[in-house]
C-alpha cells in the first residue's frame, strides 16, 4: 500500500506540471498607428480604413518592387506596376486620380514637380528600407489637405538597431536577368544613431511594345537602378532629439517608341535627391516635430538614333 500510494502522489505531481509549462504564452500586443490621426493610437481605436504592412510582410517580399507590393493590395492600383521595370508608377486609390493620393516618407509629404500632377514615382523609394507601410483609405483632407482626397500612404523607415553595429544584406534574381542586392550598416553609439544602405537592381528586361510583323527582333529596355540611404539621430538631452536623413535614388531604363515600334537609342535617366533635417520633443502624451525637407527631381530622355524607324510618320 505504501508503494502505491507514493506512485500515485508522484503521477499526480508530474500531471500538475504539464499545465503550467503551456500556459506561458506571449501576449501579443496591439499594434499602434500614427497615419490616421497624427498621434499614437491602436488601429481598432482609429474609427477609419486602414491597412498595415508590417515589418514581417515586408520581409516577405523583400524581392519585390515597392509598387508590386502595394498593387497587391486592396482598393489600390499602381499603374506601371505589371510594365517593364523603369516604367512611371503611380499610385491610384479607390479609383480617384494619382493627384489626390498624398505619400509620406516617414510623414513628410514627397512629390514629383516633374510630372504632370505633381505625383511622386515610386520607382525611387525600395522596401529594404522600410519598417512598415500605412495606407489610410478616404477623405483626408481635413489632416492632409486636398491632396489626400483619396487617401494616404505613409511610408515609415527602419529605426536603428540598439547594438553598437548591425550589418545586413539581401540578394535576390528573377525572370529576364533581373538580380537585386541591398547591404547596409546601422547602430547606435552612446546618445547618437546611424544608419547607412545601399540598394542595386539590374534587368535585362523585355520589351514593352507589341510587334506587329512576329519577327521578335525588338530590342529589349534594361533597367538600371541605385539606392543611397543614410541616417542619424543625437538625443540633446531627455526630451529633444536631432535627425538628419537622406535619399539619392537614380535609375536608367531603355524605351520604346510607341505601342508598336521600337526604338534602340531611346532612354530614360531620373533622379531624386532628397535631404530632411528635423527636431523632436517628447510630451507625456505625444511629440511635437520641426522638420526641414528638400526634394528635387530630375529626369532626362535621350533619343540619339540616327535613323527614324519605320511607321514612324
Amino acid at each position: 500500500m505504501r508503494k502505491v500510494f507514493r506512485i500515485a502522489v508522484s503521477a499526480l505531481l508530474a500531471a500538475n506540471t504539464v499545465p503550467v509549462a503551456i500556459a506561458q504564452d506571449v501576449t501579443p500586443l496591439d499594434e499602434v498607428i500614427v497615419t490616421a490621426s497624427k498621434f499614437p493610437q491602436k488601429q481598432e481605436q482609429s474609427g477609419k480604413t486602414l491597412t498595415v504592412l508590417g515589418d514581417s510582410l515586408l520581409r516577405a517580399n523583400s524581392g519585390k518592387a515597392l509598387g508590386d507590393l502595394l498593387n497587391q493590395q486592396v482598393g489600390l492600383q499602381v499603374v506601371g506596376s505589371q510594365q517593364p521595370l523603369g516604367s512611371v508608377q503611380s499610385a491610384f486609390l479607390r479609383g480617384a486620380g494619382t493627384g489626390y493620393t498624398l505619400i509620406l516618407l516617414d510623414g513628410v509629404p514627397v512629390y514629383d514637380p516633374s510630372s504632370i500632377e505633381g505625383a511622386f514615382d515610386l520607382n525611387f523609394i525600395s522596401l529594404d528600407g522600410l519598417a512598415r507601410i500605412e495606407i489610410l483609405k478616404g477623405g483626408q483632407s481635413t489632416l492632409y489637405g486636398s491632396d489626400a482626397v483619396a487617401g494616404v500612404i505613409n511610408l515609415i523607415s527602419k529605426p536603428a538597431s540598439p547594438k553598437r553595429a548591425a550589418l545586413s544584406g539581401l540578394l535576390s534574381g528573377g525572370s529576364y536577368g533581373t538580380f537585386r542586392g541591398n547591404v547596409g550598416l546601422n547602430g547606435s553609439l552612446g546618445k547618437t544613431s546611424y544608419q547607412v544602405q545601399y540598394s542595386k537592381t539590374t534587368s535585362r528586361g523585355f520589351s514593352s511594345a507589341f510587334d506587329p510583323t512576329e519577327k521578335a527582333d525588338f530590342e529589349v529596355d534594361g533597367f538600371r537602378q541605385d539606392i543611397f540611404r543614410l541616417g542619424l539621430s543625437h538625443s540633446l538631452g531627455e526630451k529633444l532629439t536631432l535627425r538628419l536623413s537622406g535619399l539619392y535614388s537614380r535609375y536608367r531604363s531603355d524605351l520604346d517608341a510607341g505601342a508598336f515600334r521600337d526604338d534602340r537609342d531611346y532612354t530614360a535617366r531620373n533622379t531624386s535627391r532628397q535631404a530632411s533635417a528635423g527636431l523632436e520633443y517628447a510630451l507625456k502624451r505625444g511629440k511635437i516635430f520641426l522638420k526641414y525637407h528638400v526634394n528635387d527631381s530630375e529626369r532626362r530622355y535621350l533619343d540619339d538614333s540616327t535613323s527614324v524607324p519605320a511607321g514612324a510618320f
